[in-house]
């Protein structure tokens, strides 16, 4: 089985989950396969659904990597992305809500206009202390910056 057949069945596998969570809200919605993958009909929202598994990066912290495309990161493409973050075993581990805007403005940050990668620290980082003195992390702990993302479901 390719890595690539993997992603897309994880990806169908968030879109269903997605759907069945807003079902069980009573939100009425409809899968399509655009620039955006659910859409809802009462409140007209339309919602991206990215997945990823855990993958340990260069300085060895685990982290989720949601990837957006061009057209994904071009005003008002959606108006949220549900990233889950799936455990190795493929349940789900953590769900983010991020409204559309932040992602247009974090990816104004980066070099290549072609495409945004948002990555979200699995765990929280802390300080060290060592011989007294506090040692930083040169990463941002973005653990705790998507913290007030997780499981707003209310937003719809």
């Amino acid at each position: 089985m390719s890595d690539e057949n993997a992603k897309k069945r994880r990806g169908k596998a968030g879109v269903r989950w997605t759907q069945y969570k807003l079902d069980t809200m009573d939100i009425d919605n409809d899968y399509i396969d655009r620039t955006y993958d659910v859409f809802l009909w009462q409140t007209e929202r339309r919602v991206e659904v990215k997945t990823s598994l855990p993958r340990k990066s260069a300085d060895s912290y685990y982290k989720y990597s949601f990837p957006f495309s061009v057209n994904q990161i071009k005003e008002k493409a959606f108006d949220y992305a549900i990233c889950i973050g799936f455990n190795v075993d493929k349940s789900v581990n953590t769900v983010y809500i991020i409204p559309q805007p932040y992602l247009v403005e974090r990816a104004k940050r980066v070099k290549s206009k072609s495409s945004y990668q948002l990555n979200i620290l699995v765990n929280p980082v802390g300080d060290r202390e060592t011989n007294g003195y506090t040692t930083y992390h040169g990463v941002c702990n973005s653990y705790d910056k998507f913290e007030c993302c997780k499981e707003i479901w209310d937003v719809f």
